[in-house]
């Protein structure tokens, strides 16, 4: 796999799709929270479609401060067409469990857009006082089907005059204090996208 895969740059190739094959399989975790007393059992695992595993990596993760960052590398077969699974578990907690697809020829390799989202507005009900927030729920392990970095589209509109857009990788957004208020709608629409294909829109209004 080519590009810059480490910290700052995470310009390495990112695909959700592999044609059958023995590949160098590199992974970044970085965790938050490591339970007390500060170390736990870390295992990688690469599930086949039948449910065996394969090119398992292990490690007792150890921090100072409850939080750490660990790379690794290694080489997996892919041997069978049909969907994978790289499950990550930390003592008996599943932290991500990422689907890969496994396919016989490079024709069947295409760009999918991202999955659908979910928008909430925060608060439900504002008042002109508020600045009201729209939160976009997803998968962070699968909001694309590729692993593409997803940057949204937010378009806020009052009753149903635009008066806000804006692109932003952020999972939401703002609309200042000021332009919501009783008996005004107020609307947040989000459009994921990957550059190059759109997922479906949700949108938010006010009740």
């Amino acid at each position: 796999m080519n590009g810059k895969r480490d910290l700052p740059y995470d310009q390495a190739v990112r695909t959700g799709t592999l044609v059958r094959s023995t590949k160098v399989v590199y992974s970044r975790i970085e965790i938050d929270a490591v339970p007390a007393p500060g170390e736990g059992q870390l295992r990688i695992r690469f599930l086949r479609p039948n449910g065996s595993a394969t090119g398992e990596l292990r490690t007792t993760v150890r921090t100072a401060h409850g939080r750490g960052y660990w790379s690794f590398r290694h080489r997996v077969t892919f041997d069978r067409i049909g969907r994978w699974g790289i499950v990550v578990e930390l003592g008996s907690q599943t932290l991500a469990d990422a689907p890969i697809d496994v396919v016989a020829t490079t024709r069947t390799v295409r760009n999918r857009p991202p999955l659908a989202v979910s928008a909430t507005l925060v608060p439900a009900a504002p008042t002109v006082r508020d600045v009201v927030q729209c939160r976009v729920t997803t998968s962070l392990v699968t909001e694309d089907p590729d692993y593409d970095i997803v940057r949204y589209r937010y378009r806020w509109t009052v009753d149903g005059k635009l008066v806000r857009a804006v692109q932003s990788a952020a999972l939401s957004d703002l609309l200042r204090k000021g332009l919501a208020g009783a008996g005004k709608n107020v609307r947040c629409s989000v459009t994921p996208s990957d550059g190059r294909l759109s997922g479906p829109t949700a949108a938010a209004t006010t009740s």
